[in-house]
């Protein structure tokens, strides 16, 4: 029997079965297969995104809620803007109506998934109603995507409480608002919502959750509620970890808690968290008898994706110069400004409520005035003359008006 017993920070994966085939839905309905090679595409992406955000805090980002985010993106987008964000998603070579047929199969396949489990995906595209979008990119939308396509007024501060109010419907009020307020020159937004309510395929027993100890170092702690259980678990220990699955409904999908050795630590862990050894892994989990405690834990958290996207090589779609959003407005030059994300999460010993958006906000660029352009915001000289006689000559370094 394994005693598997939490008292160092948790990485917590949930997961489900992913092969090298993929399966997605065509336009006429058939299934089709899509070969993405020797690993799932998106658990790639998934694990480039994870290794990304700063770890010395408690976090939690939604992989899918993001990829379905930059599939929209994708779509409205030509040439080396296209190339950058399919590249980033694992997408390199393939073209848009077989990334956006894998994506609606991909949200089919998880919404069925369980009965007992309730997973919903839902998408919204809100744009200024004075830019013309692209008529086929709205067939999309709504084809590939089920979105929900909202022009709007964005002069209007009550477009605002639409979209916090369309945030709020689609994640069970666990995220209150993705924007305070639409700034100048927004143009866009593009808007996933991901929810999730599982309960264990065996509930823990709420009378053996106990206070205990939670290592937050090697010399500190702190005092938390650890429930408990005896039971068959998928487990995996190896030199590094020790892991388990924690199923949810049926078993076909888990919690995956990965618990480094007590001469490790989740640094050395992440950097043995690969592609490769990912799938290795999933493989060698083998059922156990075994004793867990496991924490019960609440938490939010929001992150700007920009920067963590630029890392991965997705540069051009925010250049205000470069980027070629043409599929979505033709006459409207647009650019990604900013990618809000956000989650929610609760674990108890019922099961797991989680929820995640992802707010793709693109701008319009702005266009100068024909002829040139001299903006005065820096030390300059001046004279008061006619053609013969300088009347008043200076220079100004610091201006002042009182």
């Amino acid at each position: 029997m394994f005693r598997l017993k939490i008292n160092l920070i948790m990485l917590l994966i949930v997961t489900i079965v992913c092969s090298s085939v993929l399966f997605a839905f065509s336009k006429k309905g058939k299934v089709k297969e899509i070969d993405l090679g020797m690993h799932c595409t998106q658990e790639i992406f998934a694990l480039k995104m994870f290794n990304q955000v700063e770890k010395d805090q408690n976090f939690m980002i939604s992989p899918l809620s993001i990829s379905l985010a930059l599939g929209m993106c994708l779509t409205g987008a030509e040439k080396e803007t296209y190339s950058e964000i399919a590249n980033v998603l694992e997408f390199e070579g393939i073209k848009i109506d077989e990334i956006n047929d894998f994506f609606k199969g991909q949200h089919d396949e998880i919404v069925n998934l369980d009965p007992d489990i309730t997973i919903n995906i839902a998408n919204s595209f809100w744009y200024k109603k004075e830019i013309t979008i692209q008529s086929g990119f709205i067939k999309d939308m709504k084809n590939y995507y089920s979105a929900e396509i909202k022009p709007a007024d964005f002069n209007s501060p009550g477009t605002v409480d639409l979209i916090n109010s369309w945030v709020r419907e689609n994640t069970n009020d666990k995220i209150e608002k993705i924007t305070d307020f639409i700034p100048p020159m927004m143009n866009v937004y593009l808007i996933n919502a991901v929810y999730f309510l599982g309960s264990w395929t065996r509930e823990f027993d709420s009378k053996q959750t106990r206070k205990g100890k939670f290592h937050t170092s090697a010399k500190t702690n702190i005092q938390c509620e650890m429930m408990s259980m005896d039971e068959d678990f998928k487990y995996l220990e190896n030199e590094l970890f020790q892991a388990v699955n924690i199923p949810y409904g049926e078993g076909k999908l888990m919690m995956t808690i990965f618990l480094p050795l007590p001469d490790f630590n989740l640094d050395h862990f992440y950097r043995e968290l690969t592609p490769e050894n990912w799938q290795q892994w999933k493989e060698e989990f083998t059922m156990t008898d075994g004793y867990l405690q496991f924490p019960k834990f609440k938490m939010e958290f929001s992150i700007d994706l920009v920067e963590t996207l630029r890392s991965l090589g997705m540069i051009e779609a925010f250049d205000s110069q470069s980027a070629d959003f043409k599929r979505l407005a033709k006459d409207t030059f647009l650019y990604i400004d900013e990618i809000k994300h956000k989650t929610f999460i609760n674990v108890n010993e019922e099961g797991t409520e989680a929820a995640a958006i992802t707010s793709v906000g693109m701008k319009t660029v702005s266009i100068p005035p024909p002829g040139f352009v001299m903006i005065v915001n820096r030390p300059f000289s001046f004279m008061i003359r006619n053609e013969n006689t300088i009347i008043f000559a200076g220079n100004v370094v610091e201006p002042v008006y009182n």
